[in-house]
């Protein structure tokens, strides 16, 4: 039977779903051509649910298969220190570990070349948020990303529906996350975040994207929290009021000012939605999901 984890999680809302938390191990029993919904088990319970959101064909347990993997996003050559590597806009490097001493540089080997000999590359010429995809995938429509089992793809946004958004070679588009496996650092210490494959800045023990996004998270929930314990939803609801930003969305900020408007308009309503149907103390849990679901994105 096939098996699969489930990359997100999923709450059933109507009887003949399957629910699900995000690691949860699903078994597959049928599948519906093109209508994007299977049905299979989870911890006792049956129903269908969205295949988007789980991998497939893996096991709980296996060992990743796309490792400590760098793409480069500008040529570099330097003639006079043939320790340095030469790459080319677009070449697959392997890192292998830091360089000692000098901060910023690592060492690797550069498999698009199929040069075997380990040198050293910057590393703010690459990038690591990758995904290899495991299955071909041909896009239905001009948006999505048309890809070969093997293809690299360079991540650029991860939607929380089980899409994300990627660019192979001059293309750029969707992609089902579950046709791919992500880029894992497996090094220690560790070059890059395995949540969101950000290289980690100079002297950093922890991602910085990941911290900027706690604290984000944090500072909405209380601002949410504060105003529905004011009990009147005819009130203002700003969620950014609390996270700091520069007036242009330049760096400092989280998002641009045109998302952080529309952002903010779609958690007033959610959250107004909420407090109209659900009264009781609970009602502070379930404002996390709105937050949660964009903040991801």
């Amino acid at each position: 039977m096939e098996q699969c984890i489930a990359i997100y999680d999923f709450a059933a809302e109507e009887p003949d779903e399957l629910s699900f938390k995000q690691g949860d191990l699903v078994y597959v029993t049928a599948k519906v051509k093109d209508s994007g919904w299977w049905r299979g088990t989870c911890k006792g319970a049956e129903g269908v649910f969205p295949n988007c959101l789980v991998t497939t064909n893996l096991t709980r347990g296996q060992s990743p298969v796309f490792v400590n993997k760098a793409h480069a996003l500008y040529s570099y050559k330097n003639a006079d220190d043939p320790s340095e590597m030469d790459f080319t806009r677009g070449d697959l490097i392997t890192v292998q570990h830091a360089c000692e001493g000098m901060p910023g540089w690592w060492w690797g080997v550069n498999e698009t070349k199929g040069d075997n000999e380990v040198k050293m590359l910057p590393s703010n010429f690459v990038t690591c948020k990758l995904a290899k995809a495991m299955f071909p995938f041909t896009g239905r429509s001009e948006h999505e990303l048309t890809f070969s089992k093997g293809d690299v793809v360079v991540i650029k946004r991860c939607w929380n529906d089980g899409w994300w958004e990627g660019t192979l070679g001059s293309r750029r588009g969707i992609f089902p996350a579950n046709h791919t496996t992500v880029n894992v650092c497996t090094l220690d210490p560790p070059m890059f975040c395995n949540v969101d494959q950000e290289v980690f800045k100079l002297g950093a023990t922890e991602c910085h994207e990941c911290a900027v996004n706690e604290e984000a998270s944090d500072a909405m929930l209380r601002t949410l929290d504060h105003w529905i314990a004011l009990q009147d939803s005819s009130a203002p609801l700003d969620l950014f009021e609390s996270i700091p930003m520069t007036p242009d969305g330049g760096p400092g900020s989280l998002l641009k000012k045109s998302d952080m408007e529309i952002s903010s308009r779609l958690l007033s309503q959610q959250a107004a939605a909420l407090l109209s149907s659900r009264t009781n103390q609970n009602v502070l849990n379930g404002g996390a999901e709105p937050t949660a679901c964009l903040m991801a994105s």
